[in-house]
C-alpha cells in the first residue's frame, strides 16, 4: 500500500469519526492540554491543500509554539468546503443542522448559501455551520430576527 493510499485511508477514518462525535464530544479536553477534540481535529486538517513548505512558515511565524502556529493559520475554510459543509450539516444524522434551524431561514453573509424558511438568521458562514451543529457560543456572531429561535432551538437565551 503506498503512502498516498495510506495517508487517503486514514483521512476517511478521520472523517467517520468526525462524523460519529456527538455535539457534547467536540467540546471535550482532548489529550493535549488546553485543547478540544474539536481544536485538535481544526489543527489536524488545517494543513490540507498547503505546500510543503508552509508547516515550516507557520512554525517559524508562530515560534514553534502550538497555541501560536494556531493563530497563524487562522481559520480560513475555502468557500466551496464551508457552502459544502454547511449543505451537509443541515441532514448529517449526528450534527441535526435542519433541526437546529427549524423555524427559520439561515444564510450566510461570506459565501452563497441559505437554507430553511422563516425569520432570517444571518451572519459568517462558519458561525452559522457551529451553531447548526449545536455550538451556542456562535450565537454572539449571528444576528436578525429569527436569533431567538435559533437560541431557543439550542435550548438557551442567547440574551442571558
Amino acid at each position: 500500500m503506498s503512502s498516498a493510499t495510506m495517508a487517503a485511508a486514514e483521512r476517511e477514518d478521520l472523517l467517520a469519526l468526525a462524523e460519529s462525535l456527538s455535539p457534547g464530544q467536540w467540546t471535550q479536553p482532548s489529550l493535549c492540554t488546553g485543547w478540544t477534540v474539536q481544536d485538535v481535529l481544526t489543527h489536524i486538517v488545517s494543513y490540507e491543500g498547503r505546500s510543503p513548505k508552509e508547516p515550516a512558515r507557520v512554525a517559524v511565524a508562530g515560534r514553534f509554539s502550538p497555541a501560536r502556529m494556531n493563530e497563524v493559520l487562522g481559520r480560513d475554510v475555502p468557500a466551496d468546503r464551508l457552502v459544502s459543509a454547511l449543505s451537509f450539516s443541515m441532514f448529517a444524522a449526528p450534527i441535526r443542522g435542519a433541526w437546529r434551524a427549524r423555524g427559520v431561514r439561515v444564510r450566510a453573509v461570506d459565501v452563497d448559501w441559505a437554507f430553511g424558511r422563516g425569520p432570517e438568521v444571518t451572519g459568517p458562514g462558519e458561525a452559522l455551520l457551529m451553531a447548526c451543529a449545536g455550538r451556542s457560543s456562535a450565537l454572539a456572531d449571528l444576528d436578525g430576527p429569527g436569533l431567538d429561535r435559533v437560541s431557543t432551538n439550542l435550548g438557551v437565551d442567547h440574551l442571558a
